[in-house]
């Protein structure tokens, strides 16, 4: 189906098929409407990097009210235009923004920092790595690198208050990630500065004991 200039009322009025149903803008070539079968309606645009004799390749821009409109659905697509015009892949370039937000996901960055920096530089990283893996990541999880808060690290020392010396090592090791993470361009700013650094483990006082005592 062709027509006009898309809109989000006529969208709302298209009907689904026994197969799939596509209305294209009459203005923005490529620009569409994707009616599924059971009434899933989403926004896309379909283009051709090396013109007509290339493969068309289609980009799912989102769903239609979830939160997506005509209007903005179209401005998404004229800026995805705008992108083919210059030679770039606006399909390949997502699967690739979101290959690196897996890789920069907590959980596997220090299996990445492991790989490439301890066990090239420090001689125990099975021990720190160790304990990464059970007081960091089950805090930290999926969480991606840009999104951890000082308070989610200030939270891990508060959980190794009975361990001065662990939360110590933790600190130093998770500033050590994170300024990693920054030389490679990975995120811009380390959550790490500013967090209080664990203090250590206070000394107690000992009692001398009789035979001590005596012989002092």
């Amino acid at each position: 189906m062709a027509g006009n200039k898309i809109t989000t009322q006529q969208v709302d009025r298209i009907k689904s098929q026994p197969k799939d149903v596509f209305l294209w803008d009459g203005e923005l070539a490529g620009f569409g409407v994707r009616v599924t079968p059971g009434g899933a309606k989403s926004y896309i645009y379909q283009y051709r990097l090396g013109g007509r004799g290339s493969t068309s390749r289609r980009y799912t821009i989102g769903s239609h009210r979830s939160p997506w409109t005509a209007g903005n659905a179209r401005e998404k697509a004229q800026h995805l235009a705008k992108q083919v015009r210059k030679g770039k892949d606006p399909v390949q370039r997502r699967r690739e923004r979101r290959q690196r937000e897996v890789e920069h996901r907590f959980d596997r960055y220090v299996e990445t920092f492991t790989d490439h920096y301890l066990k090239r530089r420090w001689k125990d990283w099975v021990r720190i790595h160790q304990m990464l893996l059970t007081h960091a990541v089950p805090s930290l999880g999926t969480k991606k690198l840009s999104d951890i808060r000082r308070a989610d690290l200030a939270a891990i020392y508060e959980r190794l208050n009975n361990t001065p010396s662990v939360a110590r090592a933790m600190h130093a090791t998770l500033r050590k990630l994170f300024r990693w993470a920054m030389s490679r361009d990975d995120i811009k700013h380390s959550p790490v500065d500013g967090v209080e650094v664990p203090p250590p483990l206070r000394a107690r006082s000992r009692y001398l004991s009789v035979r001590e005592f005596t012989a002092a």
